[in-house]
């Protein structure tokens, strides 16, 4: 006797299985991008992890005697994510790492490429900077810590000096007024900018032809904005001088100078 005699079905209609599947799609369709934004909100905590770091570090920095309050200046490089080597090092010896300068959000630049990390020396994207059967770095960093530059994933928003000691960046644009950190003791310390997520905007795109996109070899690479709320830039986080890092919201964000803005 079948199954059907019997009072029992033998398995799921047609009707039933495309029903089933329907479910499941509806379910996908509402996950799959809840999801997606769960990971960009911990992309987000990682990123603030990283300027919080940053911040702790150029405090520290300023906090010596010899220093006198002073923050760190930039002698090397052209765009605001252009960090001279001895920047970089001063962060590193108080706890960061070569990943504390790369926003997690936005991947094209990442710390293991030599070519973002020792963007002077080496022009090679894809290239590992640092050999782990060796345990080298390729290709040997220069002893010149001022002089040689990396090209970071965070604006660095302190004053920029040439060979001389000279002041090389001027005022910043938008409302209210913005100064460039200089000082611990800098009036207002905590609405001033230390450093922030790079965001870019020209008017059409939040990704930008810079330096890399003429570069020999890299295949017109663009300038990304590092947090991307589907073809809109959704804000970044800031780090202050007194050592507190916010969000803000690309609403409340202003063109200060070319591209950049924050």
């Amino acid at each position: 006797m079948s199954s059907r005699a019997n009072g029992k079905r033998a398995g799921f209609t047609i009707v039933e299985l495309l029903v089933v599947i329907a479910v499941i799609a509806v379910l996908m369709s509402v996950l799959v991008p809840a999801l997606a934004s769960a990971r960009e909100l911990g992309r987000r905590a990682k990123c603030k992890g990283n300027l919080r770091c940053v911040a702790a570090a150029f405090q520290m920095y300023g906090l010596r005697p010899a220093n006198r309050d002073r923050l760190p200046v930039v002698q090397a490089g052209n765009w605001l994510w252009d960090i001279d080597y001895n920047i970089t090092d001063l962060v590193i010896a108080e706890g960061g790492e070569p990943k504390t300068f790369y926003c997690p959000s936005e991947m094209t630049k990442r710390a293991e490429w030599v070519g973002w990390w020792m963007w002077s020396q080496w022009n090679s994207i894809g290239q590992p900077h640092y050999s782990e059967p060796t345990k080298m770095y390729l290709p040997q960093e220069s002893p010149n810590r001022t002089a040689y530059f990396r090209v970071a994933g965070y604006f660095w928003l302190v004053q920029k000096v040439d060979a001389s000691g000279n002041k090389t960046r001027g005022a910043i644009s938008g409302t209210p007024p913005k100064e460039w950190a200089v000082s611990l003791s800098q009036e207002f310390a905590s609405d001033v900018e230390l450093a922030t997520d790079a965001t870019l905007y020209d008017g059409v795109s939040f990704e930008i032809a810079g330096g890399s996109a003429g570069r020999a070899g890299w295949g017109g690479v663009k300038d990304k904005t590092n947090h991307m709320a589907g073809n809109v830039a959704a804000g970044g986080n800031i780090a202050f001088i007194d050592g507190h890092v916010e969000w803000r919201s690309w609403g409340k964000m202003q063109k200060r100078m070319g591209n950049h803005w924050w």
